[in-house]
């Protein structure tokens, strides 16, 4: 049968329901004023509360404020016990939350007629909470899944470029931010580094369609220009009013010693020497991707020394809050890359920067940083 928890202090009235409550098989417990019943009530979980109104150190009303203000109590059914009447009292009373009221002196039959039907609607209501929790766990799964078998769509050609390196840190097993990079029949090196509208499984799943195309853009050698139309267009067709990538794309030419850089709404480009100084940056010139059909892209073309580095970053590492408020920052950003500069493993150190930085602090987007060196 059920858990009931009788609050009231007047002890021949308490007992009195215990008993009667007992005999139909319930489980009580009891509490002689308001602060012990609610104690009572969040030590039990009952499945039923009866709580009278007029009571020392805390009333029924009060009583009845503090469970629906906690999630684990908030749906206990409630019934008043009162000596009072009147329509102000009763209405008072429902318009807090409480789900009946019995009038002193009740019944028998009013009490064991009340507590059923409390009871019959409390057990519905469990069982339609449970069908809810149980749903929400199959599409929390779903979700998981579906999560996971995008993250199993990273671009394997990465790998297998030298002087390439990068950290991806999603914030959910799955990102919107995206890195490609590939190599050209004459060693030239391109990579893209995007960032979608959002985090998480809409966002990655907006990545996608990128893959294919810039894969076909290099097996035909198209030009940086003709390979950023190639994916707007495509984003332009495929994406929802509102969604975009912001893409930084980098050529480098080793023969050359040359950078060929285009931003598109990402923080900007930081470029390092071979001996780990700082020799400027690249900010944005350009609109996102999937923003306009036709759009003008403008290009920087920079002459470096050998082994120079051009590093790209979504707006997840900049951004991302430490535990006092401040954004991680640029500045910051640069300045772990010089520390680690000679280091082989830079980016795992970069990575505990981050980390370091935010503390405690949830992470709140998706986190990216590509190295690309001229060699």
């Amino acid at each position: 049968m059920a858990k009931i928890v009788v609050i009231e202090d007047e002890e021949a009235i308490r007992n009195n329901l215990a008993m009667l409550l007992r005999i139909e098989g319930h489980e009580v417990r009891m509490a002689s004023d308001g602060e012990a019943g609610l104690a009572l009530v969040r030590a039990e979980q009952p499945d039923l509360v009866l709580c009278d109104i007029m009571m020392p150190r805390l009333d029924g009303h009060g009583v009845l404020k503090a469970l629906q203000a906690e999630p684990a109590t908030a749906g206990i059914s409630f019934v008043f016990l009162t000596a009072r009447a009147d329509k102000s009292d009763f209405r008072s009373g429902m318009a807090l939350g409480a789900d009946d009221y019995l009038t002193k002196p009740f019944t028998r039959e009013d009490v064991l007629q009340t507590v059923a039907a409390r009871l019959h609607k409390s057990q519905a209501r469990r069982r339609e909470t449970a069908a809810l929790e149980h749903s929400r766990e199959q599409l929390r799964h779903e979700i998981d899944q579906a999560q996971r078998l995008v993250a199993n769509f990273v671009d394997p050609g990465v790998a297998d470029i030298p002087h390439l390196a990068c950290l991806m840190r999603p914030r959910e097993i799955a990102g919107g931010d995206l890195l490609l990079a590939r190599r050209r029949a004459n060693g030239n090196t391109v990579f893209l580094l995007g960032d979608a509208t959002g985090h998480g499984l809409t966002a990655a799943i907006a990545t996608l369609p990128v893959a294919r195309v810039f894969d076909e853009g290099i097996a035909r050698d198209a030009n940086l220009a003709e390979l950023l139309g190639l994916v707007n267009r495509v984003l332009k067709r495929l994406l929802p009013a509102g969604m975009f990538l912001a893409a930084v794309l980098i050529e480098s030419h080793p023969e050359a010693h040359r950078f060929t850089l285009w931003n598109g709404g990402m923080p900007a480009i930081q470029l390092f020497g071979p001996d780990g100084t700082h020799l400027g940056e690249a900010p944005s010139r350009n609109l996102p991707l999937g923003v306009v059909e036709d759009a003008e892209w403008h290009f920087e073309h920079l002459d470096l020394p050998p082994a120079s580095r051009a590093y790209a970053c979504s707006d997840g590492i900049p951004e991302s809050h430490g535990a006092g408020g401040e954004m991680f920052g640029m500045a910051r950003l640069r300045d772990s890359i010089a520390a680690f500069f000679h280091q082989e493993d830079r980016m795992a150190r970069i990575d505990e920067a981050i980390a370091g930085y935010l503390g405690n602090q949830p992470q709140h987007d998706d986190i990216a940083l590509a190295e690309l060196a001229l060699n």
